[in-house]
């Protein structure tokens, strides 16, 4: 895809979140590097530190990939780059910026294992449009994964939340 077929090309205020993001990750990723540095494959700081590149360099390429607009230039769908304020923050991502936000401040009572099935499953429901049967199933095997994964083959302890009271 080139840069002119790129939908969003052009829109107010996408570089500077995007410098935003780079600084982010940049900071994330000194943050991981704190944690062990890059002593052994297995170290605990490896996987955020993993995480951060990756972060840091999408970011770079996305940077990279996102030139200004020059004012009054045309963006691809032919309206003006000044006057593209319509879809800044569409309802889709503002609704799953409420989920993340819902979803960290209830981590701490419902626990990791709770918590993060209903918000897959929300998001899951939402944005995947298939049966809800489907989305949950897709759900419970995530967790499955993420458990089977963090808990049992790395030996993370994750937050029990409620869990715990309930089962122990």
């Amino acid at each position: 895809m080139s840069q002119q077929d790129h939908p969003s090309h052009g829109r107010r205020g996408e570089r500077v979140f995007i410098a935003v993001l780079i600084v982010f990750s940049a900071a994330a990723l000194w943050q991981a590097w704190l944690i062990a540095g890059f002593t052994k494959l297995s170290s605990p700081g490896v996987f955020p530190m993993l995480a951060a590149s990756v972060m840091l360099i999408s970011a770079l390429f996305a940077f990279r990939g996102n030139p200004a607009p020059a004012p009054g230039q045309k963006i691809p769908n032919g309206t003006p780059a000044a006057n593209d304020d319509r879809r800044v923050l569409p309802a889709r991502v503002a609704l799953m910026t409420v989920f993340v936000i819902l979803y960290v401040l209830a981590m701490p009572s419902l626990g990791f294992l709770l918590d993060s099935g209903l918000f897959l499953l929300a998001s899951f429901c939402y944005l995947w449009k298939k049966p809800f049967w489907m989305s949950l199933l897709t759900t419970l095997f995530s967790l499955l994964v993420i458990h089977l994964l963090f808990r049992v083959v790395f030996q993370v302890i994750l937050p029990t939340g409620v869990v715990r009271d309930l089962f122990l």
